[in-house]
């Protein structure tokens, strides 16, 4: 096993890793989770069941509140977008590839003064959703889903003053139905290193 992670760190990064780092990846494969930095600046992260190379280390994500609103907005520092528009678009409901991931929302019934209210936030400590009647921690449910902590730390989530009214991957809080013409909302990664 340490032959072939050897190997394999030398092609993905161009530079031999020494022991240590063999063995870091070797303990990253048992753990599943967290990073290891390998030379040339790059790092090895086991997301969604894949053990990746990734080129660089992301930037670091400020603390963000957008307003919702139709049309393209960009996620600070830029490498995540938000696409919002009224009516669904073809095909499924909901996609997902290692890109992006849209879902369809109904909106209507709700008040102008509810929706200008909503808004999109980065995630924060303590964060839950309520999902099958069941307050449900984001962090857990992201991690069950094998969504990586880079792309958690990057996902916008849409909310109101009650909380977390959509979360990508996972799903719509409880109470807000399908039926009617809904708003197509898709969240777009530009970065292939999340």
């Amino acid at each position: 096993r340490k032959r072939a992670l050897r190997q394999w760190a030398l092609q993905g990064t161009g530079h031999v890793p020494e022991t240590v780092h063999v063995d870091a990846l070797s303990a990253l494969l048992t753990t599943g989770g967290g990073e290891v930095a390998l030379p040339g600046g790059c790092f090895a992260a086991v997301e969604s069941g894949w053990l990746r190379i990734l080129p660089h280390s992301p930037k670091p994500i400020q603390p963000f509140r957008l307003p919702f609103a139709e049309g393209t907005l960009t996620v600070p520092p830029g490498e995540v977008e938000i696409r919002v528009t009224k009516g669904k678009k073809e095909g499924s409901a909901t996609k997902v590839n290692n890109l992006s991931i849209a879902t369809h929302i109904n909106l209507n019934g709700l008040s102008d003064i509810i929706i200008k209210n909503l808004f999109w936030r980065s995630r924060q400590p303590g964060d839950v959703i309520l999902m099958g009647g069941m307050h449900r921690k984001l962090r857990k449910t992201y991690h069950a889903a094998g969504i990586s902590p880079r792309m958690r730390e990057q996902m916008p989530l849409l909310c109101d003053e009650n909380g977390i009214l959509w979360a990508p991957f996972i799903g719509v809080r409880d109470g807000f139905s399908s039926q009617g013409e809904p708003y197509a909302l898709e969240v777009i990664f530009k970065e292939m290193n999340i």
